[in-house]
């Protein structure tokens, strides 16, 4: 299988680093220089990002190639490992939303879920615009809130974020970003892991 070469974020995250601090109050962070791994409770990796310029490659355990992305002004666009078109994260304002790219040339966009922050807190929402998490920060700790239930706990450092249950148990280590909101995104059931690889683009290339 073919694998990506790691090398430095593009300049939109990197033009952003020294506001770093003000972002983090947003729940969202610029991506340090180097790649963006999600990795699971065992210390699996769901996904690393690893590129040069405007694409990337998507890859997984054993550094397969899952897919690869591409990033525009205002927007990242993901295709799958058969390079199909397979989803987008478009950016607005607050908010980075998630689409399912149409399965037919000319057909709509489907709305997937999106990751919303504002000062102080974010919030993980359902292609509906339902509330999934919703965190709010006490410095570098963040307290998230489930919609079905249970709240996390998460710690920000400037070696990444852990996202952990209510009982202490770790559930996801997100390295080469400090957003909390983007860590809890990643960590949620209700997304697979191309389309969590897809936000973690749009926020790491994208953020504020």
């Amino acid at each position: 299988m073919p694998t990506a070469r790691s090398v430095p974020f593009p300049a939109p995250a990197l033009r952003w680093a020294p506001v770093c601090a003000a972002v983090l109050l947003a729940g969202v962070a610029a991506v340090a220089q180097g790649t963006i791994t999600a990795a699971d409770a065992a210390g699996s990796p769901l996904f690393t990002l690893r590129g040069a310029g405007a694409a990337f490659a998507v890859q997984g355990a054993g550094n397969r190639v899952l897919g690869n992305i591409k990033v525009e002004k205002d927007r990242v666009k993901l295709k799958n490992e058969r390079g199909q078109p397979a989803f987008k994260v478009k950016r607005k304002d607050d908010r980075y939303k998630l689409y399912r790219e149409p399965t037919a040339p000319g057909g709509a966009d489907v709305e997937a879920g999106a990751l919303q922050v504002e000062a102080g807190e974010f919030k993980v929402l359902d292609a509906s615009d339902r509330e999934l998490y919703k965190g709010k920060t006490g410095g570098s700790a963040w307290k998230v809130r489930a919609a079905g239930g249970g709240t996390w706990n998460v710690q920000v450092s400037a070696g990444g974020v852990d996202v952990f249950d209510a009982a202490g148990k770790r559930l996801l280590r997100l390295t080469g970003s400090t957003s909390p909101g983007l860590a809890v995104f990643c960590a949620a059931r209700e997304f697979d892991v191309l389309q969590k690889a897809t936000m973690a683009a749009a926020v790491g290339s994208l953020g504020r």
